[in-house]
């Protein structure tokens, strides 16, 4: 029969096996916020098609642009991680 291993080693597993589900509801809840960033900064492309459509307002094309480069930044910046 083996021998039984210290207690020290069976309370520093622990103490990982807590770091590590710490860590992982951090993850989630960081992945959850940058899921919230993407929408609202998609509400900036909403908001400009509003304007244009509804208010007959021009949107110019350097205005789209700079909406569509938020959004796709914060995209990539969502799928990275």
């Amino acid at each position: 029969m083996e021998p039984e291993p210290p207690r020290s080693v069976w309370r520093q597993a622990l103490g990982g096996q807590i770091a590590a589900a710490a860590l992982t509801l951090l993850t989630i809840v960081a992945a959850i916020l940058i899921g919230s960033q993407v929408l609202l900064f998609l509400a900036i492309l909403v908001l400009c098609a509003l304007a244009a459509v509804v208010l007959h307002e021009h949107v110019a094309r350097r205005r789209w642009l700079g909406a569509v480069l938020v959004v796709a930044g914060i995209a990539a910046i969502a799928l990275a991680g």
